[in-house]
């Protein structure tokens, strides 16, 4: 029979899903407008010819907005677990959360603290098998991060094919390349010959966001971190129903 405190941690699970879903379709729309630019430079030396990429178009703010709201269910999520347990055991609830720390010697200042230990023992034991902080279980210690410091972090977009590079040199001989590069709706269009053979290529930049900074995440999409930090708490809220209910 479901039991309805852990119903909750379901439901803010879900609602997790939801803003996370709602995210991704928004940087699907965006990434399909022009919201970049080309422009044009030398290599240090002047022998080369740089076209980089800038973006001409702000992020929506409702990319960090609707991060934040999902990293915070995720959050909530975990201690409705705990708590549901805690209520189902007929332990004193109240204040009871889903520790996590950034070192595992302030982590377990964190248990001490609860008293966790002797009010469950079970679920003390529970809690110390996530390893919940940055060396045991970096995704769970990101999502405890980034939803305690969310109003402070930022969003940076970046390039993920590299810049685009062509020798504008012209020279003698079988490697003789030489080059053009224009840029037109969004596209760069490409014209070089090589052995003496013209080459036309077509090519999107294309571009990812992450978090400036997400220790534990690495410099990973926040889509890619989202859905990590999903999967974790999903695993914990499945661990928690087939053991305490």
């Amino acid at each position: 029979m479901p039991n309805d405190n852990l119903e909750d941690a379901k439901i803010r699970y879900k609602w997790a899903e939801e803003k996370i879903f709602e995210l991704k379709r928004s940087m699907d729309e965006f990434f399909k407008t022009l919201f970049y630019a080309p422009y044009y430079t030398k290599t240090a030396d002047g022998s080369k010819s740089v076209m980089g990429i800038e973006l001409i178009t702000p992020l929506p703010l409702e990319w960090k907005k609707l991060t934040s709201e999902a990293c915070q269910h995720l959050r909530s999520a975990l201690d409705s677990a705990v708590w549901a347990v805690a209520v189902h055991k007929g332990i004193q609830a109240r204040q009871i959360t889903f520790p996590v720390a950034k070192a595992e010697e302030d982590f377990q200042q964190e248990l001490k603290k609860a008293r966790l230990r002797n009010k469950s023992p079970e679920l003390c034991d529970f809690i110390v098998r996530q390893k919940p902080y940055l060396a045991g279980n970096p995704v769970l210690y990101s999502l405890h991060d980034l939803n305690r410091n969310e109003k402070h972090r930022r969003l940076s977009v970046f390039q993920t094919n590299g810049g685009v590079y062509f020798n504008y040199i012209k020279a003698d001989g079988p490697c003789a390349i030489s080059g053009d590069l224009k840029f037109k709706d969004g596209r760069m269009d490409v014209i070089y010959y090589d052995h003496g053979v013209r080459v036309q290529s077509l090519m999107y930049p294309t571009f990812a966001v992450a978090f400036e900074s997400a220790p534990g995440l690495g410099k990973v999409t926040i889509e890619v971190g989202l859905e990590a930090m999903a999967q974790e708490v999903s695993r914990i809220l499945g661990e928690v129903e087939a053991s305490f209910f």
